[in-house]
């Protein structure tokens, strides 16, 4: 029989571990600085405790705003980009942390948010920060992995990032429509069973990587573009030069439900790192900074990983410009704009899909053995 004395030590140490989990989950500035002061020992606490701020955040408008760091905590180094109270009032772009439901999923709440539970396990399905737009200036989360017990290798290749681009169609994001699942690619919905007829295809724009002539505005088509299996470039021939052109990928309009993110993001310590005191802050709030071009989760991760000067806001682009100022864009929709009818005036049967790549129909393929193909739709076989 266990002693009364062992059974209060038990139920100490119960109380302690249930303070700790209560302070990891409410999140709160104060909580995480109490609950890092007193869960490390003296040998992992930072080695000083001064702080130089090189513009006061009180007296000058903060994209001017520069610090100079040691290894202290911080107190909300951009006041009006990364508190609760305020970020809800400006656009994603503009703020350096999120405060809505879902922060806790997606492990990017401010360091107040009033978080209750860490639901973080549910996020496997959106594994991915997939950059679109333009100038690549906009970023969500996909699904963009496939299952690790997934066995045709390249297809799961295809959709984790190494996709040649040989074959555009399956290489354009995808959307379910219906729950709302957006996918880096049609091989991505392949390996995680989603089924063809239910996703929606983002718009394919090309730009060309060096300003073209009039004449190639008038002549380009796609059938007379060919794709360097070398080189993995599309390329079109005119005059005895090639032109070379990229695929940008831009959300449809309709697409409305989608959560976005913040690509490249430094948010955890190289391994030789030693001090446990910053390695857990780094992981446990966002306060994003910025130091060299580079996005840091916030302080702790930037001193962390051996920076010693960051500013809140990030560097100003500098946008490049071709000789003529000029990029030759082609927006394709590929997906079926009425019945059995894609683009403009190519026509398919009820099987099949237009490709104006290949200048063909491509047929529609249930990916299941268990699945039959019946009106173009896929549909679960009748035992």
């Amino acid at each position: 029989m266990m002693n009364l004395s062992y059974l209060l030590y038990v139920g100490a140490l119960l109380c302690n571990f249930a303070t700790i989990i209560q302070s990891l989950f409410t999140i709160r500035q104060s909580d995480l600085i109490s609950f890092l002061k007193e869960n490390v020992s003296d040998e992992q606490r930072p080695e000083t405790a001064n702080i130089s701020i090189a513009i006061n955040l009180s007296e000058v408008d903060e994209k001017f705003s520069t610090f100079s760091l040691t290894n202290e905590p911080v107190r909300h180094l951009c006041p009006h980009r990364d508190r609760c109270q305020v970020v809800n009032r400006y656009k994603f772009t503009e703020r350096n942390c999120e405060c809505d439901r879902l922060c806790s999923l997606f492990d990017d709440c401010c360091l107040d948010a009033n978080v209750k539970a860490k639901i973080r396990h549910l996020r496997s399905w959106w594994n991915t920060c997939m950059v679109y737009g333009i100038s690549h200036e906009k970023a969500i989360y996909v699904v963009g992995a496939c299952p690790a017990n997934y066995g045709n290798a390249k297809i799961k290749k295809f959709c984790e990032g190494e996709d040649d681009f040989s074959d555009p169609l399956l290489s354009a994001p995808v959307t379910d429509m219906y729950w709302g699942r957006s996918y880096r690619n049609r091989y991505c919905a392949l390996c995680n069973g989603h089924l063809t007829s239910d996703l929606k295809s983002w718009i394919i724009k090309l730009i060309f990587m060096k300003s073209v002539p009039q004449k190639l505005k008038e002549l380009f088509t796609l059938e007379n573009t060919t794709f360097n299996s070398d080189q993995k470039k599309w390329r079109f021939y005119l005059d005895g030069e090639f032109y070379d052109y990229e695929f940008r990928f831009l959300k449809p309009s309709y697409i409305t439900v989608f959560k976005e993110c913040r690509p490249n993001m430094i948010s955890s310590c190289p391994l030789t790192y030693k001090n446990e005191w910053n390695i857990q802050a780094c992981q446990m709030y966002t306060s994003v900074v910025y130091s060299g071009g580079q996005l840091y989760k916030n302080v702790h991760c930037a001193i962390c990983n051996g920076k010693k000067d960051v500013s809140c806001m990030p560097p100003r682009k500098i946008i490049k410009r071709n000789a003529s100022g000029i990029m030759f864009p082609l927006l394709m929709d590929f997906n079926w704009s009425n019945g059995n009818y894609v683009g403009s005036n190519s026509k398919c049967d009820i099987n099949s899909i237009y490709d104006p790549f290949t200048v063909k129909c491509r047929d529609i393929v249930c990916i299941f053995d268990h699945y039959e193909l019946i009106n173009g739709k896929c549909y679960r076989k009748k035992i």
